[in-house]
């Protein structure tokens, strides 16, 4: 099964290699001037995400908001070093075994796997900490939290069975604190979700800045131009700054190819679309009664938009959403 989900992403990194090692060898902590401190900072901070300082980007998480809330956090941490504590007897208790139904090659197993799957970010230099190269991590993450809480929760009811032994008298109210910190737990868990579908369905979802790391208008600028006429020359101004190429455009192309269908040049020779870099609007010409727009990705970028208005005055400006394009009368 993970062969053929695998299958059409690997036949397309067979066919274009350069896609699968070019950003990787841009990001790498190999390319660093000292990739050993490199490495030491990336762990860190990856490390430090779950807790204290998340991904600050607004299209992986709330900026800079820790990956865990602090219960789900204290969870992890207390569950995480119980279950080092075990690794750490010189014997393996059997209740340990028949508590958790688990031995110590099941535990060892999930730090492989928070290991293995913090690679992604801890072997790379670029936009640290990074929570969609690590998402990898969350099932070990939220296995080891949901056994702490449960460890807590376990060790908190076993010192009030103590402590009926100790004070028979009082084992009425001891029973009935016991009752009352496992409805707590349980509205714990209830807790957790009510908040983080709060911060990332109501707060994160709506934000202006969250449309805008997700680039919301170039898919709308995208969706306009192919509702256009075939007949309509289309320009499309990638102005952005190539902090990543995508087959000799900036990477903001990408979601205007997608609603277009042009990643292909014989798509963009049939619906009428070119795709420009900024050195090249010097060459650009649009002829006497030709019908044409010229769509601009950064709208923001002044001197682009200067040029374009001194060296086609005819044009007029327009902004049918929230995209700037020039227009033929």
């Amino acid at each position: 099964m993970v062969i053929v989900v695998a299958l059409p992403i690997g036949l397309y990194f067979f066919d274009n290699p350069q896609d699968f090692s070019g950003r990787s060898g841009q990001v790498s902590v190999l390319a660093a001037d000292n990739p050993a401190y490199q490495l030491a900072r990336s762990s860190v901070l990856t490390g430090a995400m779950l807790f204290f300082f998340g991904d600050c980007n607004w299209r992986h998480n709330l900026p800079c908001k820790p990956e865990l809330n602090p219960f789900v956090a204290l969870s992890f941490a207390v569950g995480l070093m119980a279950m080092i504590g075990m690794l750490l007897r010189k014997r393996w208790r059997e209740d340990n075994i028949e508590s958790i139904h688990a031995g110590p090659m099941e535990i060892v197993m999930l730090f492989v796997w928070i290991a293995l799957m913090s690679l992604p970010a801890v072997l790379t230099k670029e936009g640290l900490p990074h929570a969609l190269r690590s998402i990898g991590m969350i099932p070990p993450v939220i296995i080891i939290a949901a056994f702490g809480a449960w460890w807590l929760l376990d060790r908190a009811l076993e010192w009030f069975e103590g402590q009926k032994g100790k004070y028979p008298n009082f084992s009425h109210q001891l029973s009935r604190i016991q009752k009352e910190i496992v409805v707590l737990a349980a509205l714990s868990l209830l807790f957790i979700p009510v908040i983080t579908y709060r911060d990332y369905f109501l707060r994160w979802a709506f934000k202006p800045n969250t449309h805008e790391a997700f680039t919301v208008s170039l898919l709308n600028l995208g969706n306009f131009l192919e509702r256009l006429p075939r007949s309509t020359q289309k320009y499309v101004v990638v102005n952005s700054i190539p902090w990543v190429r995508v087959r000799g455009y900036p990477m903001e192309a990408q979601p205007i190819m997608f609603a277009t269908e042009t990643m292909r040049e014989e798509n963009r020779e049939q619906k009428n679309i070119r795709y420009l870099n900024t050195e090249e609007l010097s060459a650009l010409e649009i002829l006497p009664g030709q019908k044409a727009i010229i769509a601009i990705v950064d709208p923001k970028d002044k001197k682009t938009f200067e040029l374009l208005k001194n060296k086609f005055p005819e044009m007029k400006i327009k902004a049918p959403a929230d995209f700037i394009i020039f227009e033929t009368q």
